[in-house]
């Protein structure tokens, strides 16, 4: 899902009941402060860019656990707007 496609009055009932929520760095991760059931976040970076503010709204809403992963950015741009690979499996043995 796209959260920027929605309204933010859309986005707020999208993430009402969200338990785990799994995405890249950016403003999209915002939504989290809909949720009432929030137990998880993943949050996705490139090699070259770790801000912690997302980190810092997910310990404000009492998340249990927060997970930033940081990927290898694709070719030999790093910055961190730069493509990543994911590491799925290590999303889903966090997820277990």
């Amino acid at each position: 899902m796209t959260p920027g496609k929605y309204s933010v009055a859309d986005q707020s009932k999208l993430f009402e009941e969200a338990e785990i929520i799994i995405g890249p760095n950016g403003l999209g991760l915002i939504n989290m402060v809909f949720s009432y059931n929030l137990k998880t976040v993943i949050e996705l970076f490139a090699t070259s860019h770790y801000p912690n503010c997302y980190l810092r709204t997910a310990q404000f809403k009492g998340v249990k656990n927060y997970y930033g992963l940081i990927h290898d950015a694709e070719g030999s741009d790093t910055n961190w707007l730069s493509d990543y690979n994911v590491n799925i499996p290590e999303i889903l043995k966090i997820l277990d």
